[in-house]
């Protein structure tokens, strides 16, 4: 079962973080209690994963979705757009692997991974504007371990 996380204020449909399952969602390093933790279907949590759901409304604990029409809030148009929200990533990733806190965490070192893939990453194999979101795109690279920014413990 996947989960997406809210603030406890209703009002505020803001994301927070999203989780695969009962497992990651144990990972977050966050206190549960402080936060609205809602499951949704698969179908849901995939589209959500690749950023093409946003919450348009919520109650206590359920929530309901909207499409994101790509290319509006979650494309890239430039190369420059994209290295700027990589170097964001990279930058919250890199708090969390070398925050000594997180040395036994169980998803440090996917994490550490999915950084040197995007300190790497080729900007000239992507045509711009993007045809899809980049999680889309992360989805669609045969072996890569991926995952949302909004997985990240």
């Amino acid at each position: 079962m996947a989960y997406v996380i809210l603030s406890k204020e209703i009002e505020q449909n803001t994301i927070y973080k999203i989780a695969a399952n009962d497992t990651d969602l144990n990972n977050l390093n966050i206190n549960q209690n402080d936060y609205r933790i809602i499951s949704i279907n698969d179908s849901d949590w995939n589209l959500l994963q690749k950023d093409l759901l946003k919450v348009e409304s919520s109650t206590e604990n359920s929530v309901v979705f909207a499409p994101i029409v790509k290319g509006n809030d979650n494309g890239f148009f430039s190369e420059q757009d994209l290295r700027k929200k990589m170097n964001g990533w990279i930058e919250q990733i890199n708090l969390f692997v070398r925050n000594p806190v997180n040395v036994d965490h169980p998803d440090r070192t996917v994490w550490a991974s999915y950084k040197s893939y995007m300190v790497n990453f080729d900007y000239s194999q992507i045509t711009y504007p993007m045809q899809e979101t980049f999680w889309e795109f992360c989805a669609n690279q045969p072996g890569l371990q991926w995952r949302n920014i909004l997985q990240m413990p």
